[in-house]
């Protein structure tokens, strides 16, 4: 089967800088889940740390998380769209080297020698050979001795100095690279560098094999393949995706095999210096755990911590991997992937960054681990599509910590509602309508240390909040989907899934209990979408727009004229009246109600657009999620685009869009900021100019089910350890029940009420955490 996944993109969105210290009480829980720092660096004592944030920017903290500075303003006169990584070169981390893209440039290093105060940029251009394509990205290094000395490689070249950059020399490594994934400077010897990344039989540059481990000992000057991965691996294709020196020399690495479905070695040694690599056996990592970072604990003989690239957690072994188990001693029980993975070598404290769950640090070297407050910005909802679902009852937002949220009718407070059992490791992938104002969730959980997904459809009836599961493992290829959209009512209703981009669609007439493949032919669909009473779809194989009227596997051209040779990235189909819209690359095209494709208007590349059918106006709004912080608009239905000014409603924000999605029922535009949703009206006014935003609200505790027979569950979430008092209350005011009464890690946490001895009726829980005291009203009936 060929599959196209749609991967998570990294890819971020500037913030807005108010120069002010923000303390870790002041933020605002606006966000489901924390941020994600992608890249981390600290003095040796841990108080000074510095982070980039996933769609954040640039911070600083001097005293280990309690107060925050932005720092992006300190750097660059540009606005700073993607925060990439930061490194340090010295225990009081006064050499510093952060990378970033900004808006005049597209990617951009800023360097410090006074712990951030002051910063410049390196120029290597007048040094870099024309012969040699130039870099518009790539792999920065700063060590600390010889001081001074800095390294850059991107897949052409390797550009190295040992005065901080005043000259540089550039070397062609392109015969031996294919798309880099790391470097790896030995903790001992400076002049010894290791590249890795992509291998491939057949470079598309030479037509030779390349790419795997690639080593320079004479900083950089000279270049050795080490590994020859064409004659160790059955895969023709695949990365290098981490690599580590142990305390003894030996060099591990990590690989991932393209195109290789079946579980297979992760683990590469070699015991003399690269000549020779071996695969080595191990036990107790999950079969199909996608390896991501490898670092060596040198404190800890044969201590190496392990990420991964999907939702596994992080890993220990103790034995120089032979041997692994689930790390957790304080990082989070439900697993996300990791962000960022840092070992301060003059301390040998360890930092992770998880996606969506915030900075973890450990003192002992990996033994145990401590979460860190930092900023509210960056977090977001959104996993990759329809994780913003309208309906007739109300608006849901399921989150990729596996929390699902709802505000019902035109409120904008929003209600925790996750259905139970709660997931254990991967969340909710997409929330869809049903008729009669129903809401299914596509529900899935991959234990740990078992191949395959237990996925399910949940059905939740809103008049009574009742609950109805389809049966476990309901999906052949064992991933789920990425969308579920419903097909005619009643009787004749279905269920249509896939997932992402893909040979094949699959129906279900039972609500998801079981499912009929249908393989298409010569064709990958994605972004499926009811026209006209057909249905259309992208085919990214070719190029093109299809349709069919029976879903079967048969799908016919409409002709798409775009002359783009890939012209499809991400935006969807749009159905509005009798015209379908397509948004190609920087052209918007219009399929008539005469089947004859209209090219409307150029403008920039959008990936995330939606249709504003309003009483007010009736128009296309659409942002490239990469970085850019501008809304686009076209009140002419794609002829002509202009910018839209917005206005959030939160200070020091990520000031992008994540997500965008349009609410019919309410006629009211949600956008996700990456520190919270925030909201537009248009049902009944023409909106002024500059579009001024309005956050919704989360309830910080929370009860499921509500009404309730017999118990309950509690549900509410820190940001930092707090002590939380819960008690229950009789409508009369007498005290019932002592929930919770201490201190409580940051994080989300559950507590059960059974009431199964108390009579039917009204009852109030008190929740107070020292700063925030919240009633709910609790319905028990039996």
């Amino acid at each position: 089967m060929t599959r196209l996944h749609s991967s998570v993109l990294t890819l971020a969105l500037f913030i807005l800088i108010i120069p002010q210290t923000i303390l870790a009480q002041q933020w605002g829980f606006v966000a489901n889940g924390e941020g994600s720092p992608v890249g981390i660096a600290a003095d040796s004592s841990g108080m000074k740390i510095m982070v980039a944030m996933q769609g954040g920017g640039f911070w600083l903290t001097e005293d280990g998380g309690t107060s925050w500075e932005p720092w992006n303003d300190y750097m660059s006169d540009s606005a700073v769209d993607q925060s990439v990584s930061i490194q340090v070169a010295d225990p009081q981390a006064d050499t510093l080297l952060a990378v970033c893209f900004t808006r005049d440039d597209f990617e951009f290093d800023y360097h410090s020698i006074d712990g951030g105060q002051n910063w410049t940029s390196f120029d290597f251009d007048p040094y870099w050979p024309d012969e040699i394509p130039g870099p518009s990205s790539g792999l920065w290094k700063i060590v600390n001795e010889p001081q001074g000395t800095v390294y850059f490689a991107c897949e052409y070249g390797f550009a190295y100095n040992d005065d901080f950059g005043t000259w540089w020399s550039v070397v062609d490594i392109s015969t031996y690279v294919d798309n880099l994934e790391g470097m790896l400077v030995d903790p001992n010897d400076a002049d010894i560098i290791y590249l890795y990344g992509r291998w491939s039989l057949e470079d598309y540059q030479t037509g030779e094999p390349s790419g795997g481990i690639i080593r320079s000992t004479d900083g950089g000057e000279t270049w050795t393949r080490l590994t020859l991965m064409e004659d160790i691996c059955p895969s023709d294709e695949g990365a290098v995706g981490g690599l580590t020196i142990m305390p003894n020399g030996d060099l591990i690495a990590t690989t991932q095999w393209l195109f290789q479905n079946e579980p297979h070695p992760i683990f590469l040694r070699s015991q003399d210096d690269g000549t020779s690599w071996q695969w080595f056996p191990y036990e107790g990592l999950p079969g199909d755990l996608r390896a991501y970072h490898l670092i060596s604990v040198p404190e800890v003989p044969g201590r190496l911590i392990l990420t991964s690239g999907w939702n596994y957690g992080c890993w220990l072994s103790d034995d120089s991997g032979l041997t692994w188990s689930r790390l957790l001693s304080g990082l989070p029980v439900e697993p996300s992937s990791e962000s960022s993975l840092y070992r301060n070598p003059f301390s040998g404290h360890l930092y992770i960054g998880m996606w969506g769950q915030g900075l973890f640090r450990s003192y002992d070297y990996g033994s145990t681990w401590e979460a860190i407050p930092i900023p509210q910005v960056g977090a977001t909802s959104q996993f990759w599509l329809g994780h913003m679902t309208p309906d007739v009852d109300g608006f849901w937002q399921a989150t990729t910590t596996g929390d699902v949220w709802f505000a019902q009718n035109a409120s904008t407070e929003f209600t925790n509602f996750t259905p139970t059992p709660s997931p254990d490791s991967d969340a909710f992938t997409s929330a869809f309508a049903l008729p009669q104002g129903d809401i299914g969730f596509l529900y899935g959980t991959k234990p740990l240390l078992e191949t395959e997904s237990h996925i399910s459809i949940v059905t939740i009836d809103i008049d009574d909040w009742s609950q109805t599961w389809s049966d476990e493992n309901i999906f052949p290829q064992g991933e789920g989907f990425t969308e579920v959209m419903t097909i005619g009512e009643g009787e004749q209703l279905q269920l249509l899934g896939y997932y992402g981009v893909d040979d094949r669609i699959y129906l279900s007439d039972d609500m998801g209990n079981t499912w009929d493949e249908v393989i298409l032919s010569d064709q990958l669909v994605g972004s499926i979408t009811q026209h006209r009473g057909e249905f259309y779809a992208i085919d990214w194989l070719n190029n093109d727009v299809i349709h069919t009227s029976d879903l079967t596997q048969t799908w016919e051209s409409t002709g798409f004229p775009s002359p783009d040779p890939a012209p499809f990235i991400l935006p969807r189909l749009i159905s509005l009246d009798d015209t379908l819209y397509v948004s190609v690359y920087r052209d918007t095209w219009a399929l008539t109600p005469e089947n004859t494709w209209e090219f409307r208007g150029e403008d920039e590349f959008m990936d995330l657009w939606e249709m504003v059918v309003a009483e007010s106006d009736t128009f296309l709004v659409g942002v490239f999620w990469a970085g850019n912080i501008d809304l686009k608009v076209s009140h002419d239905l794609g002829y002509s685009w202009q910018e839209q000014d917005i206005e959030y409603p939160w200070p020091n924000q990520s000031s992008g869009i994540q997500n965008l999605t349009y609410d019919k029922y309410r006629q009211r535009l949600w956008v996700d900021t990456g520190v919270g949703l925030a909201y537009l009206d248009f049902a009944e006014n023409a909106v002024t100019d500059p579009w001024v935003l309005q956050p919704a609200t989360f309830e910080t505790v929370q009860a499921y089910p509500n009404p309730f027979n017999a118990s309950t569950t509690i549900r509410f979430s820190l940001n930092t350890a707090q002590n939380v008092k819960l008690d229950v209350y009789d409508i009369l005011g007498r005290h019932v029940s002592t929930l919770a009464d201490g201190v409580r890690s940051p994080g989300n946490h559950s507590l059960s009420f059974d009431a199964s001895d108390y009579p039917s009726g009204v009852y109030y829980l008190r929740y107070s955490n020292g700063e925030v005291t919240q009633n709910r009203k609790l319905v028990l009936v039996k």
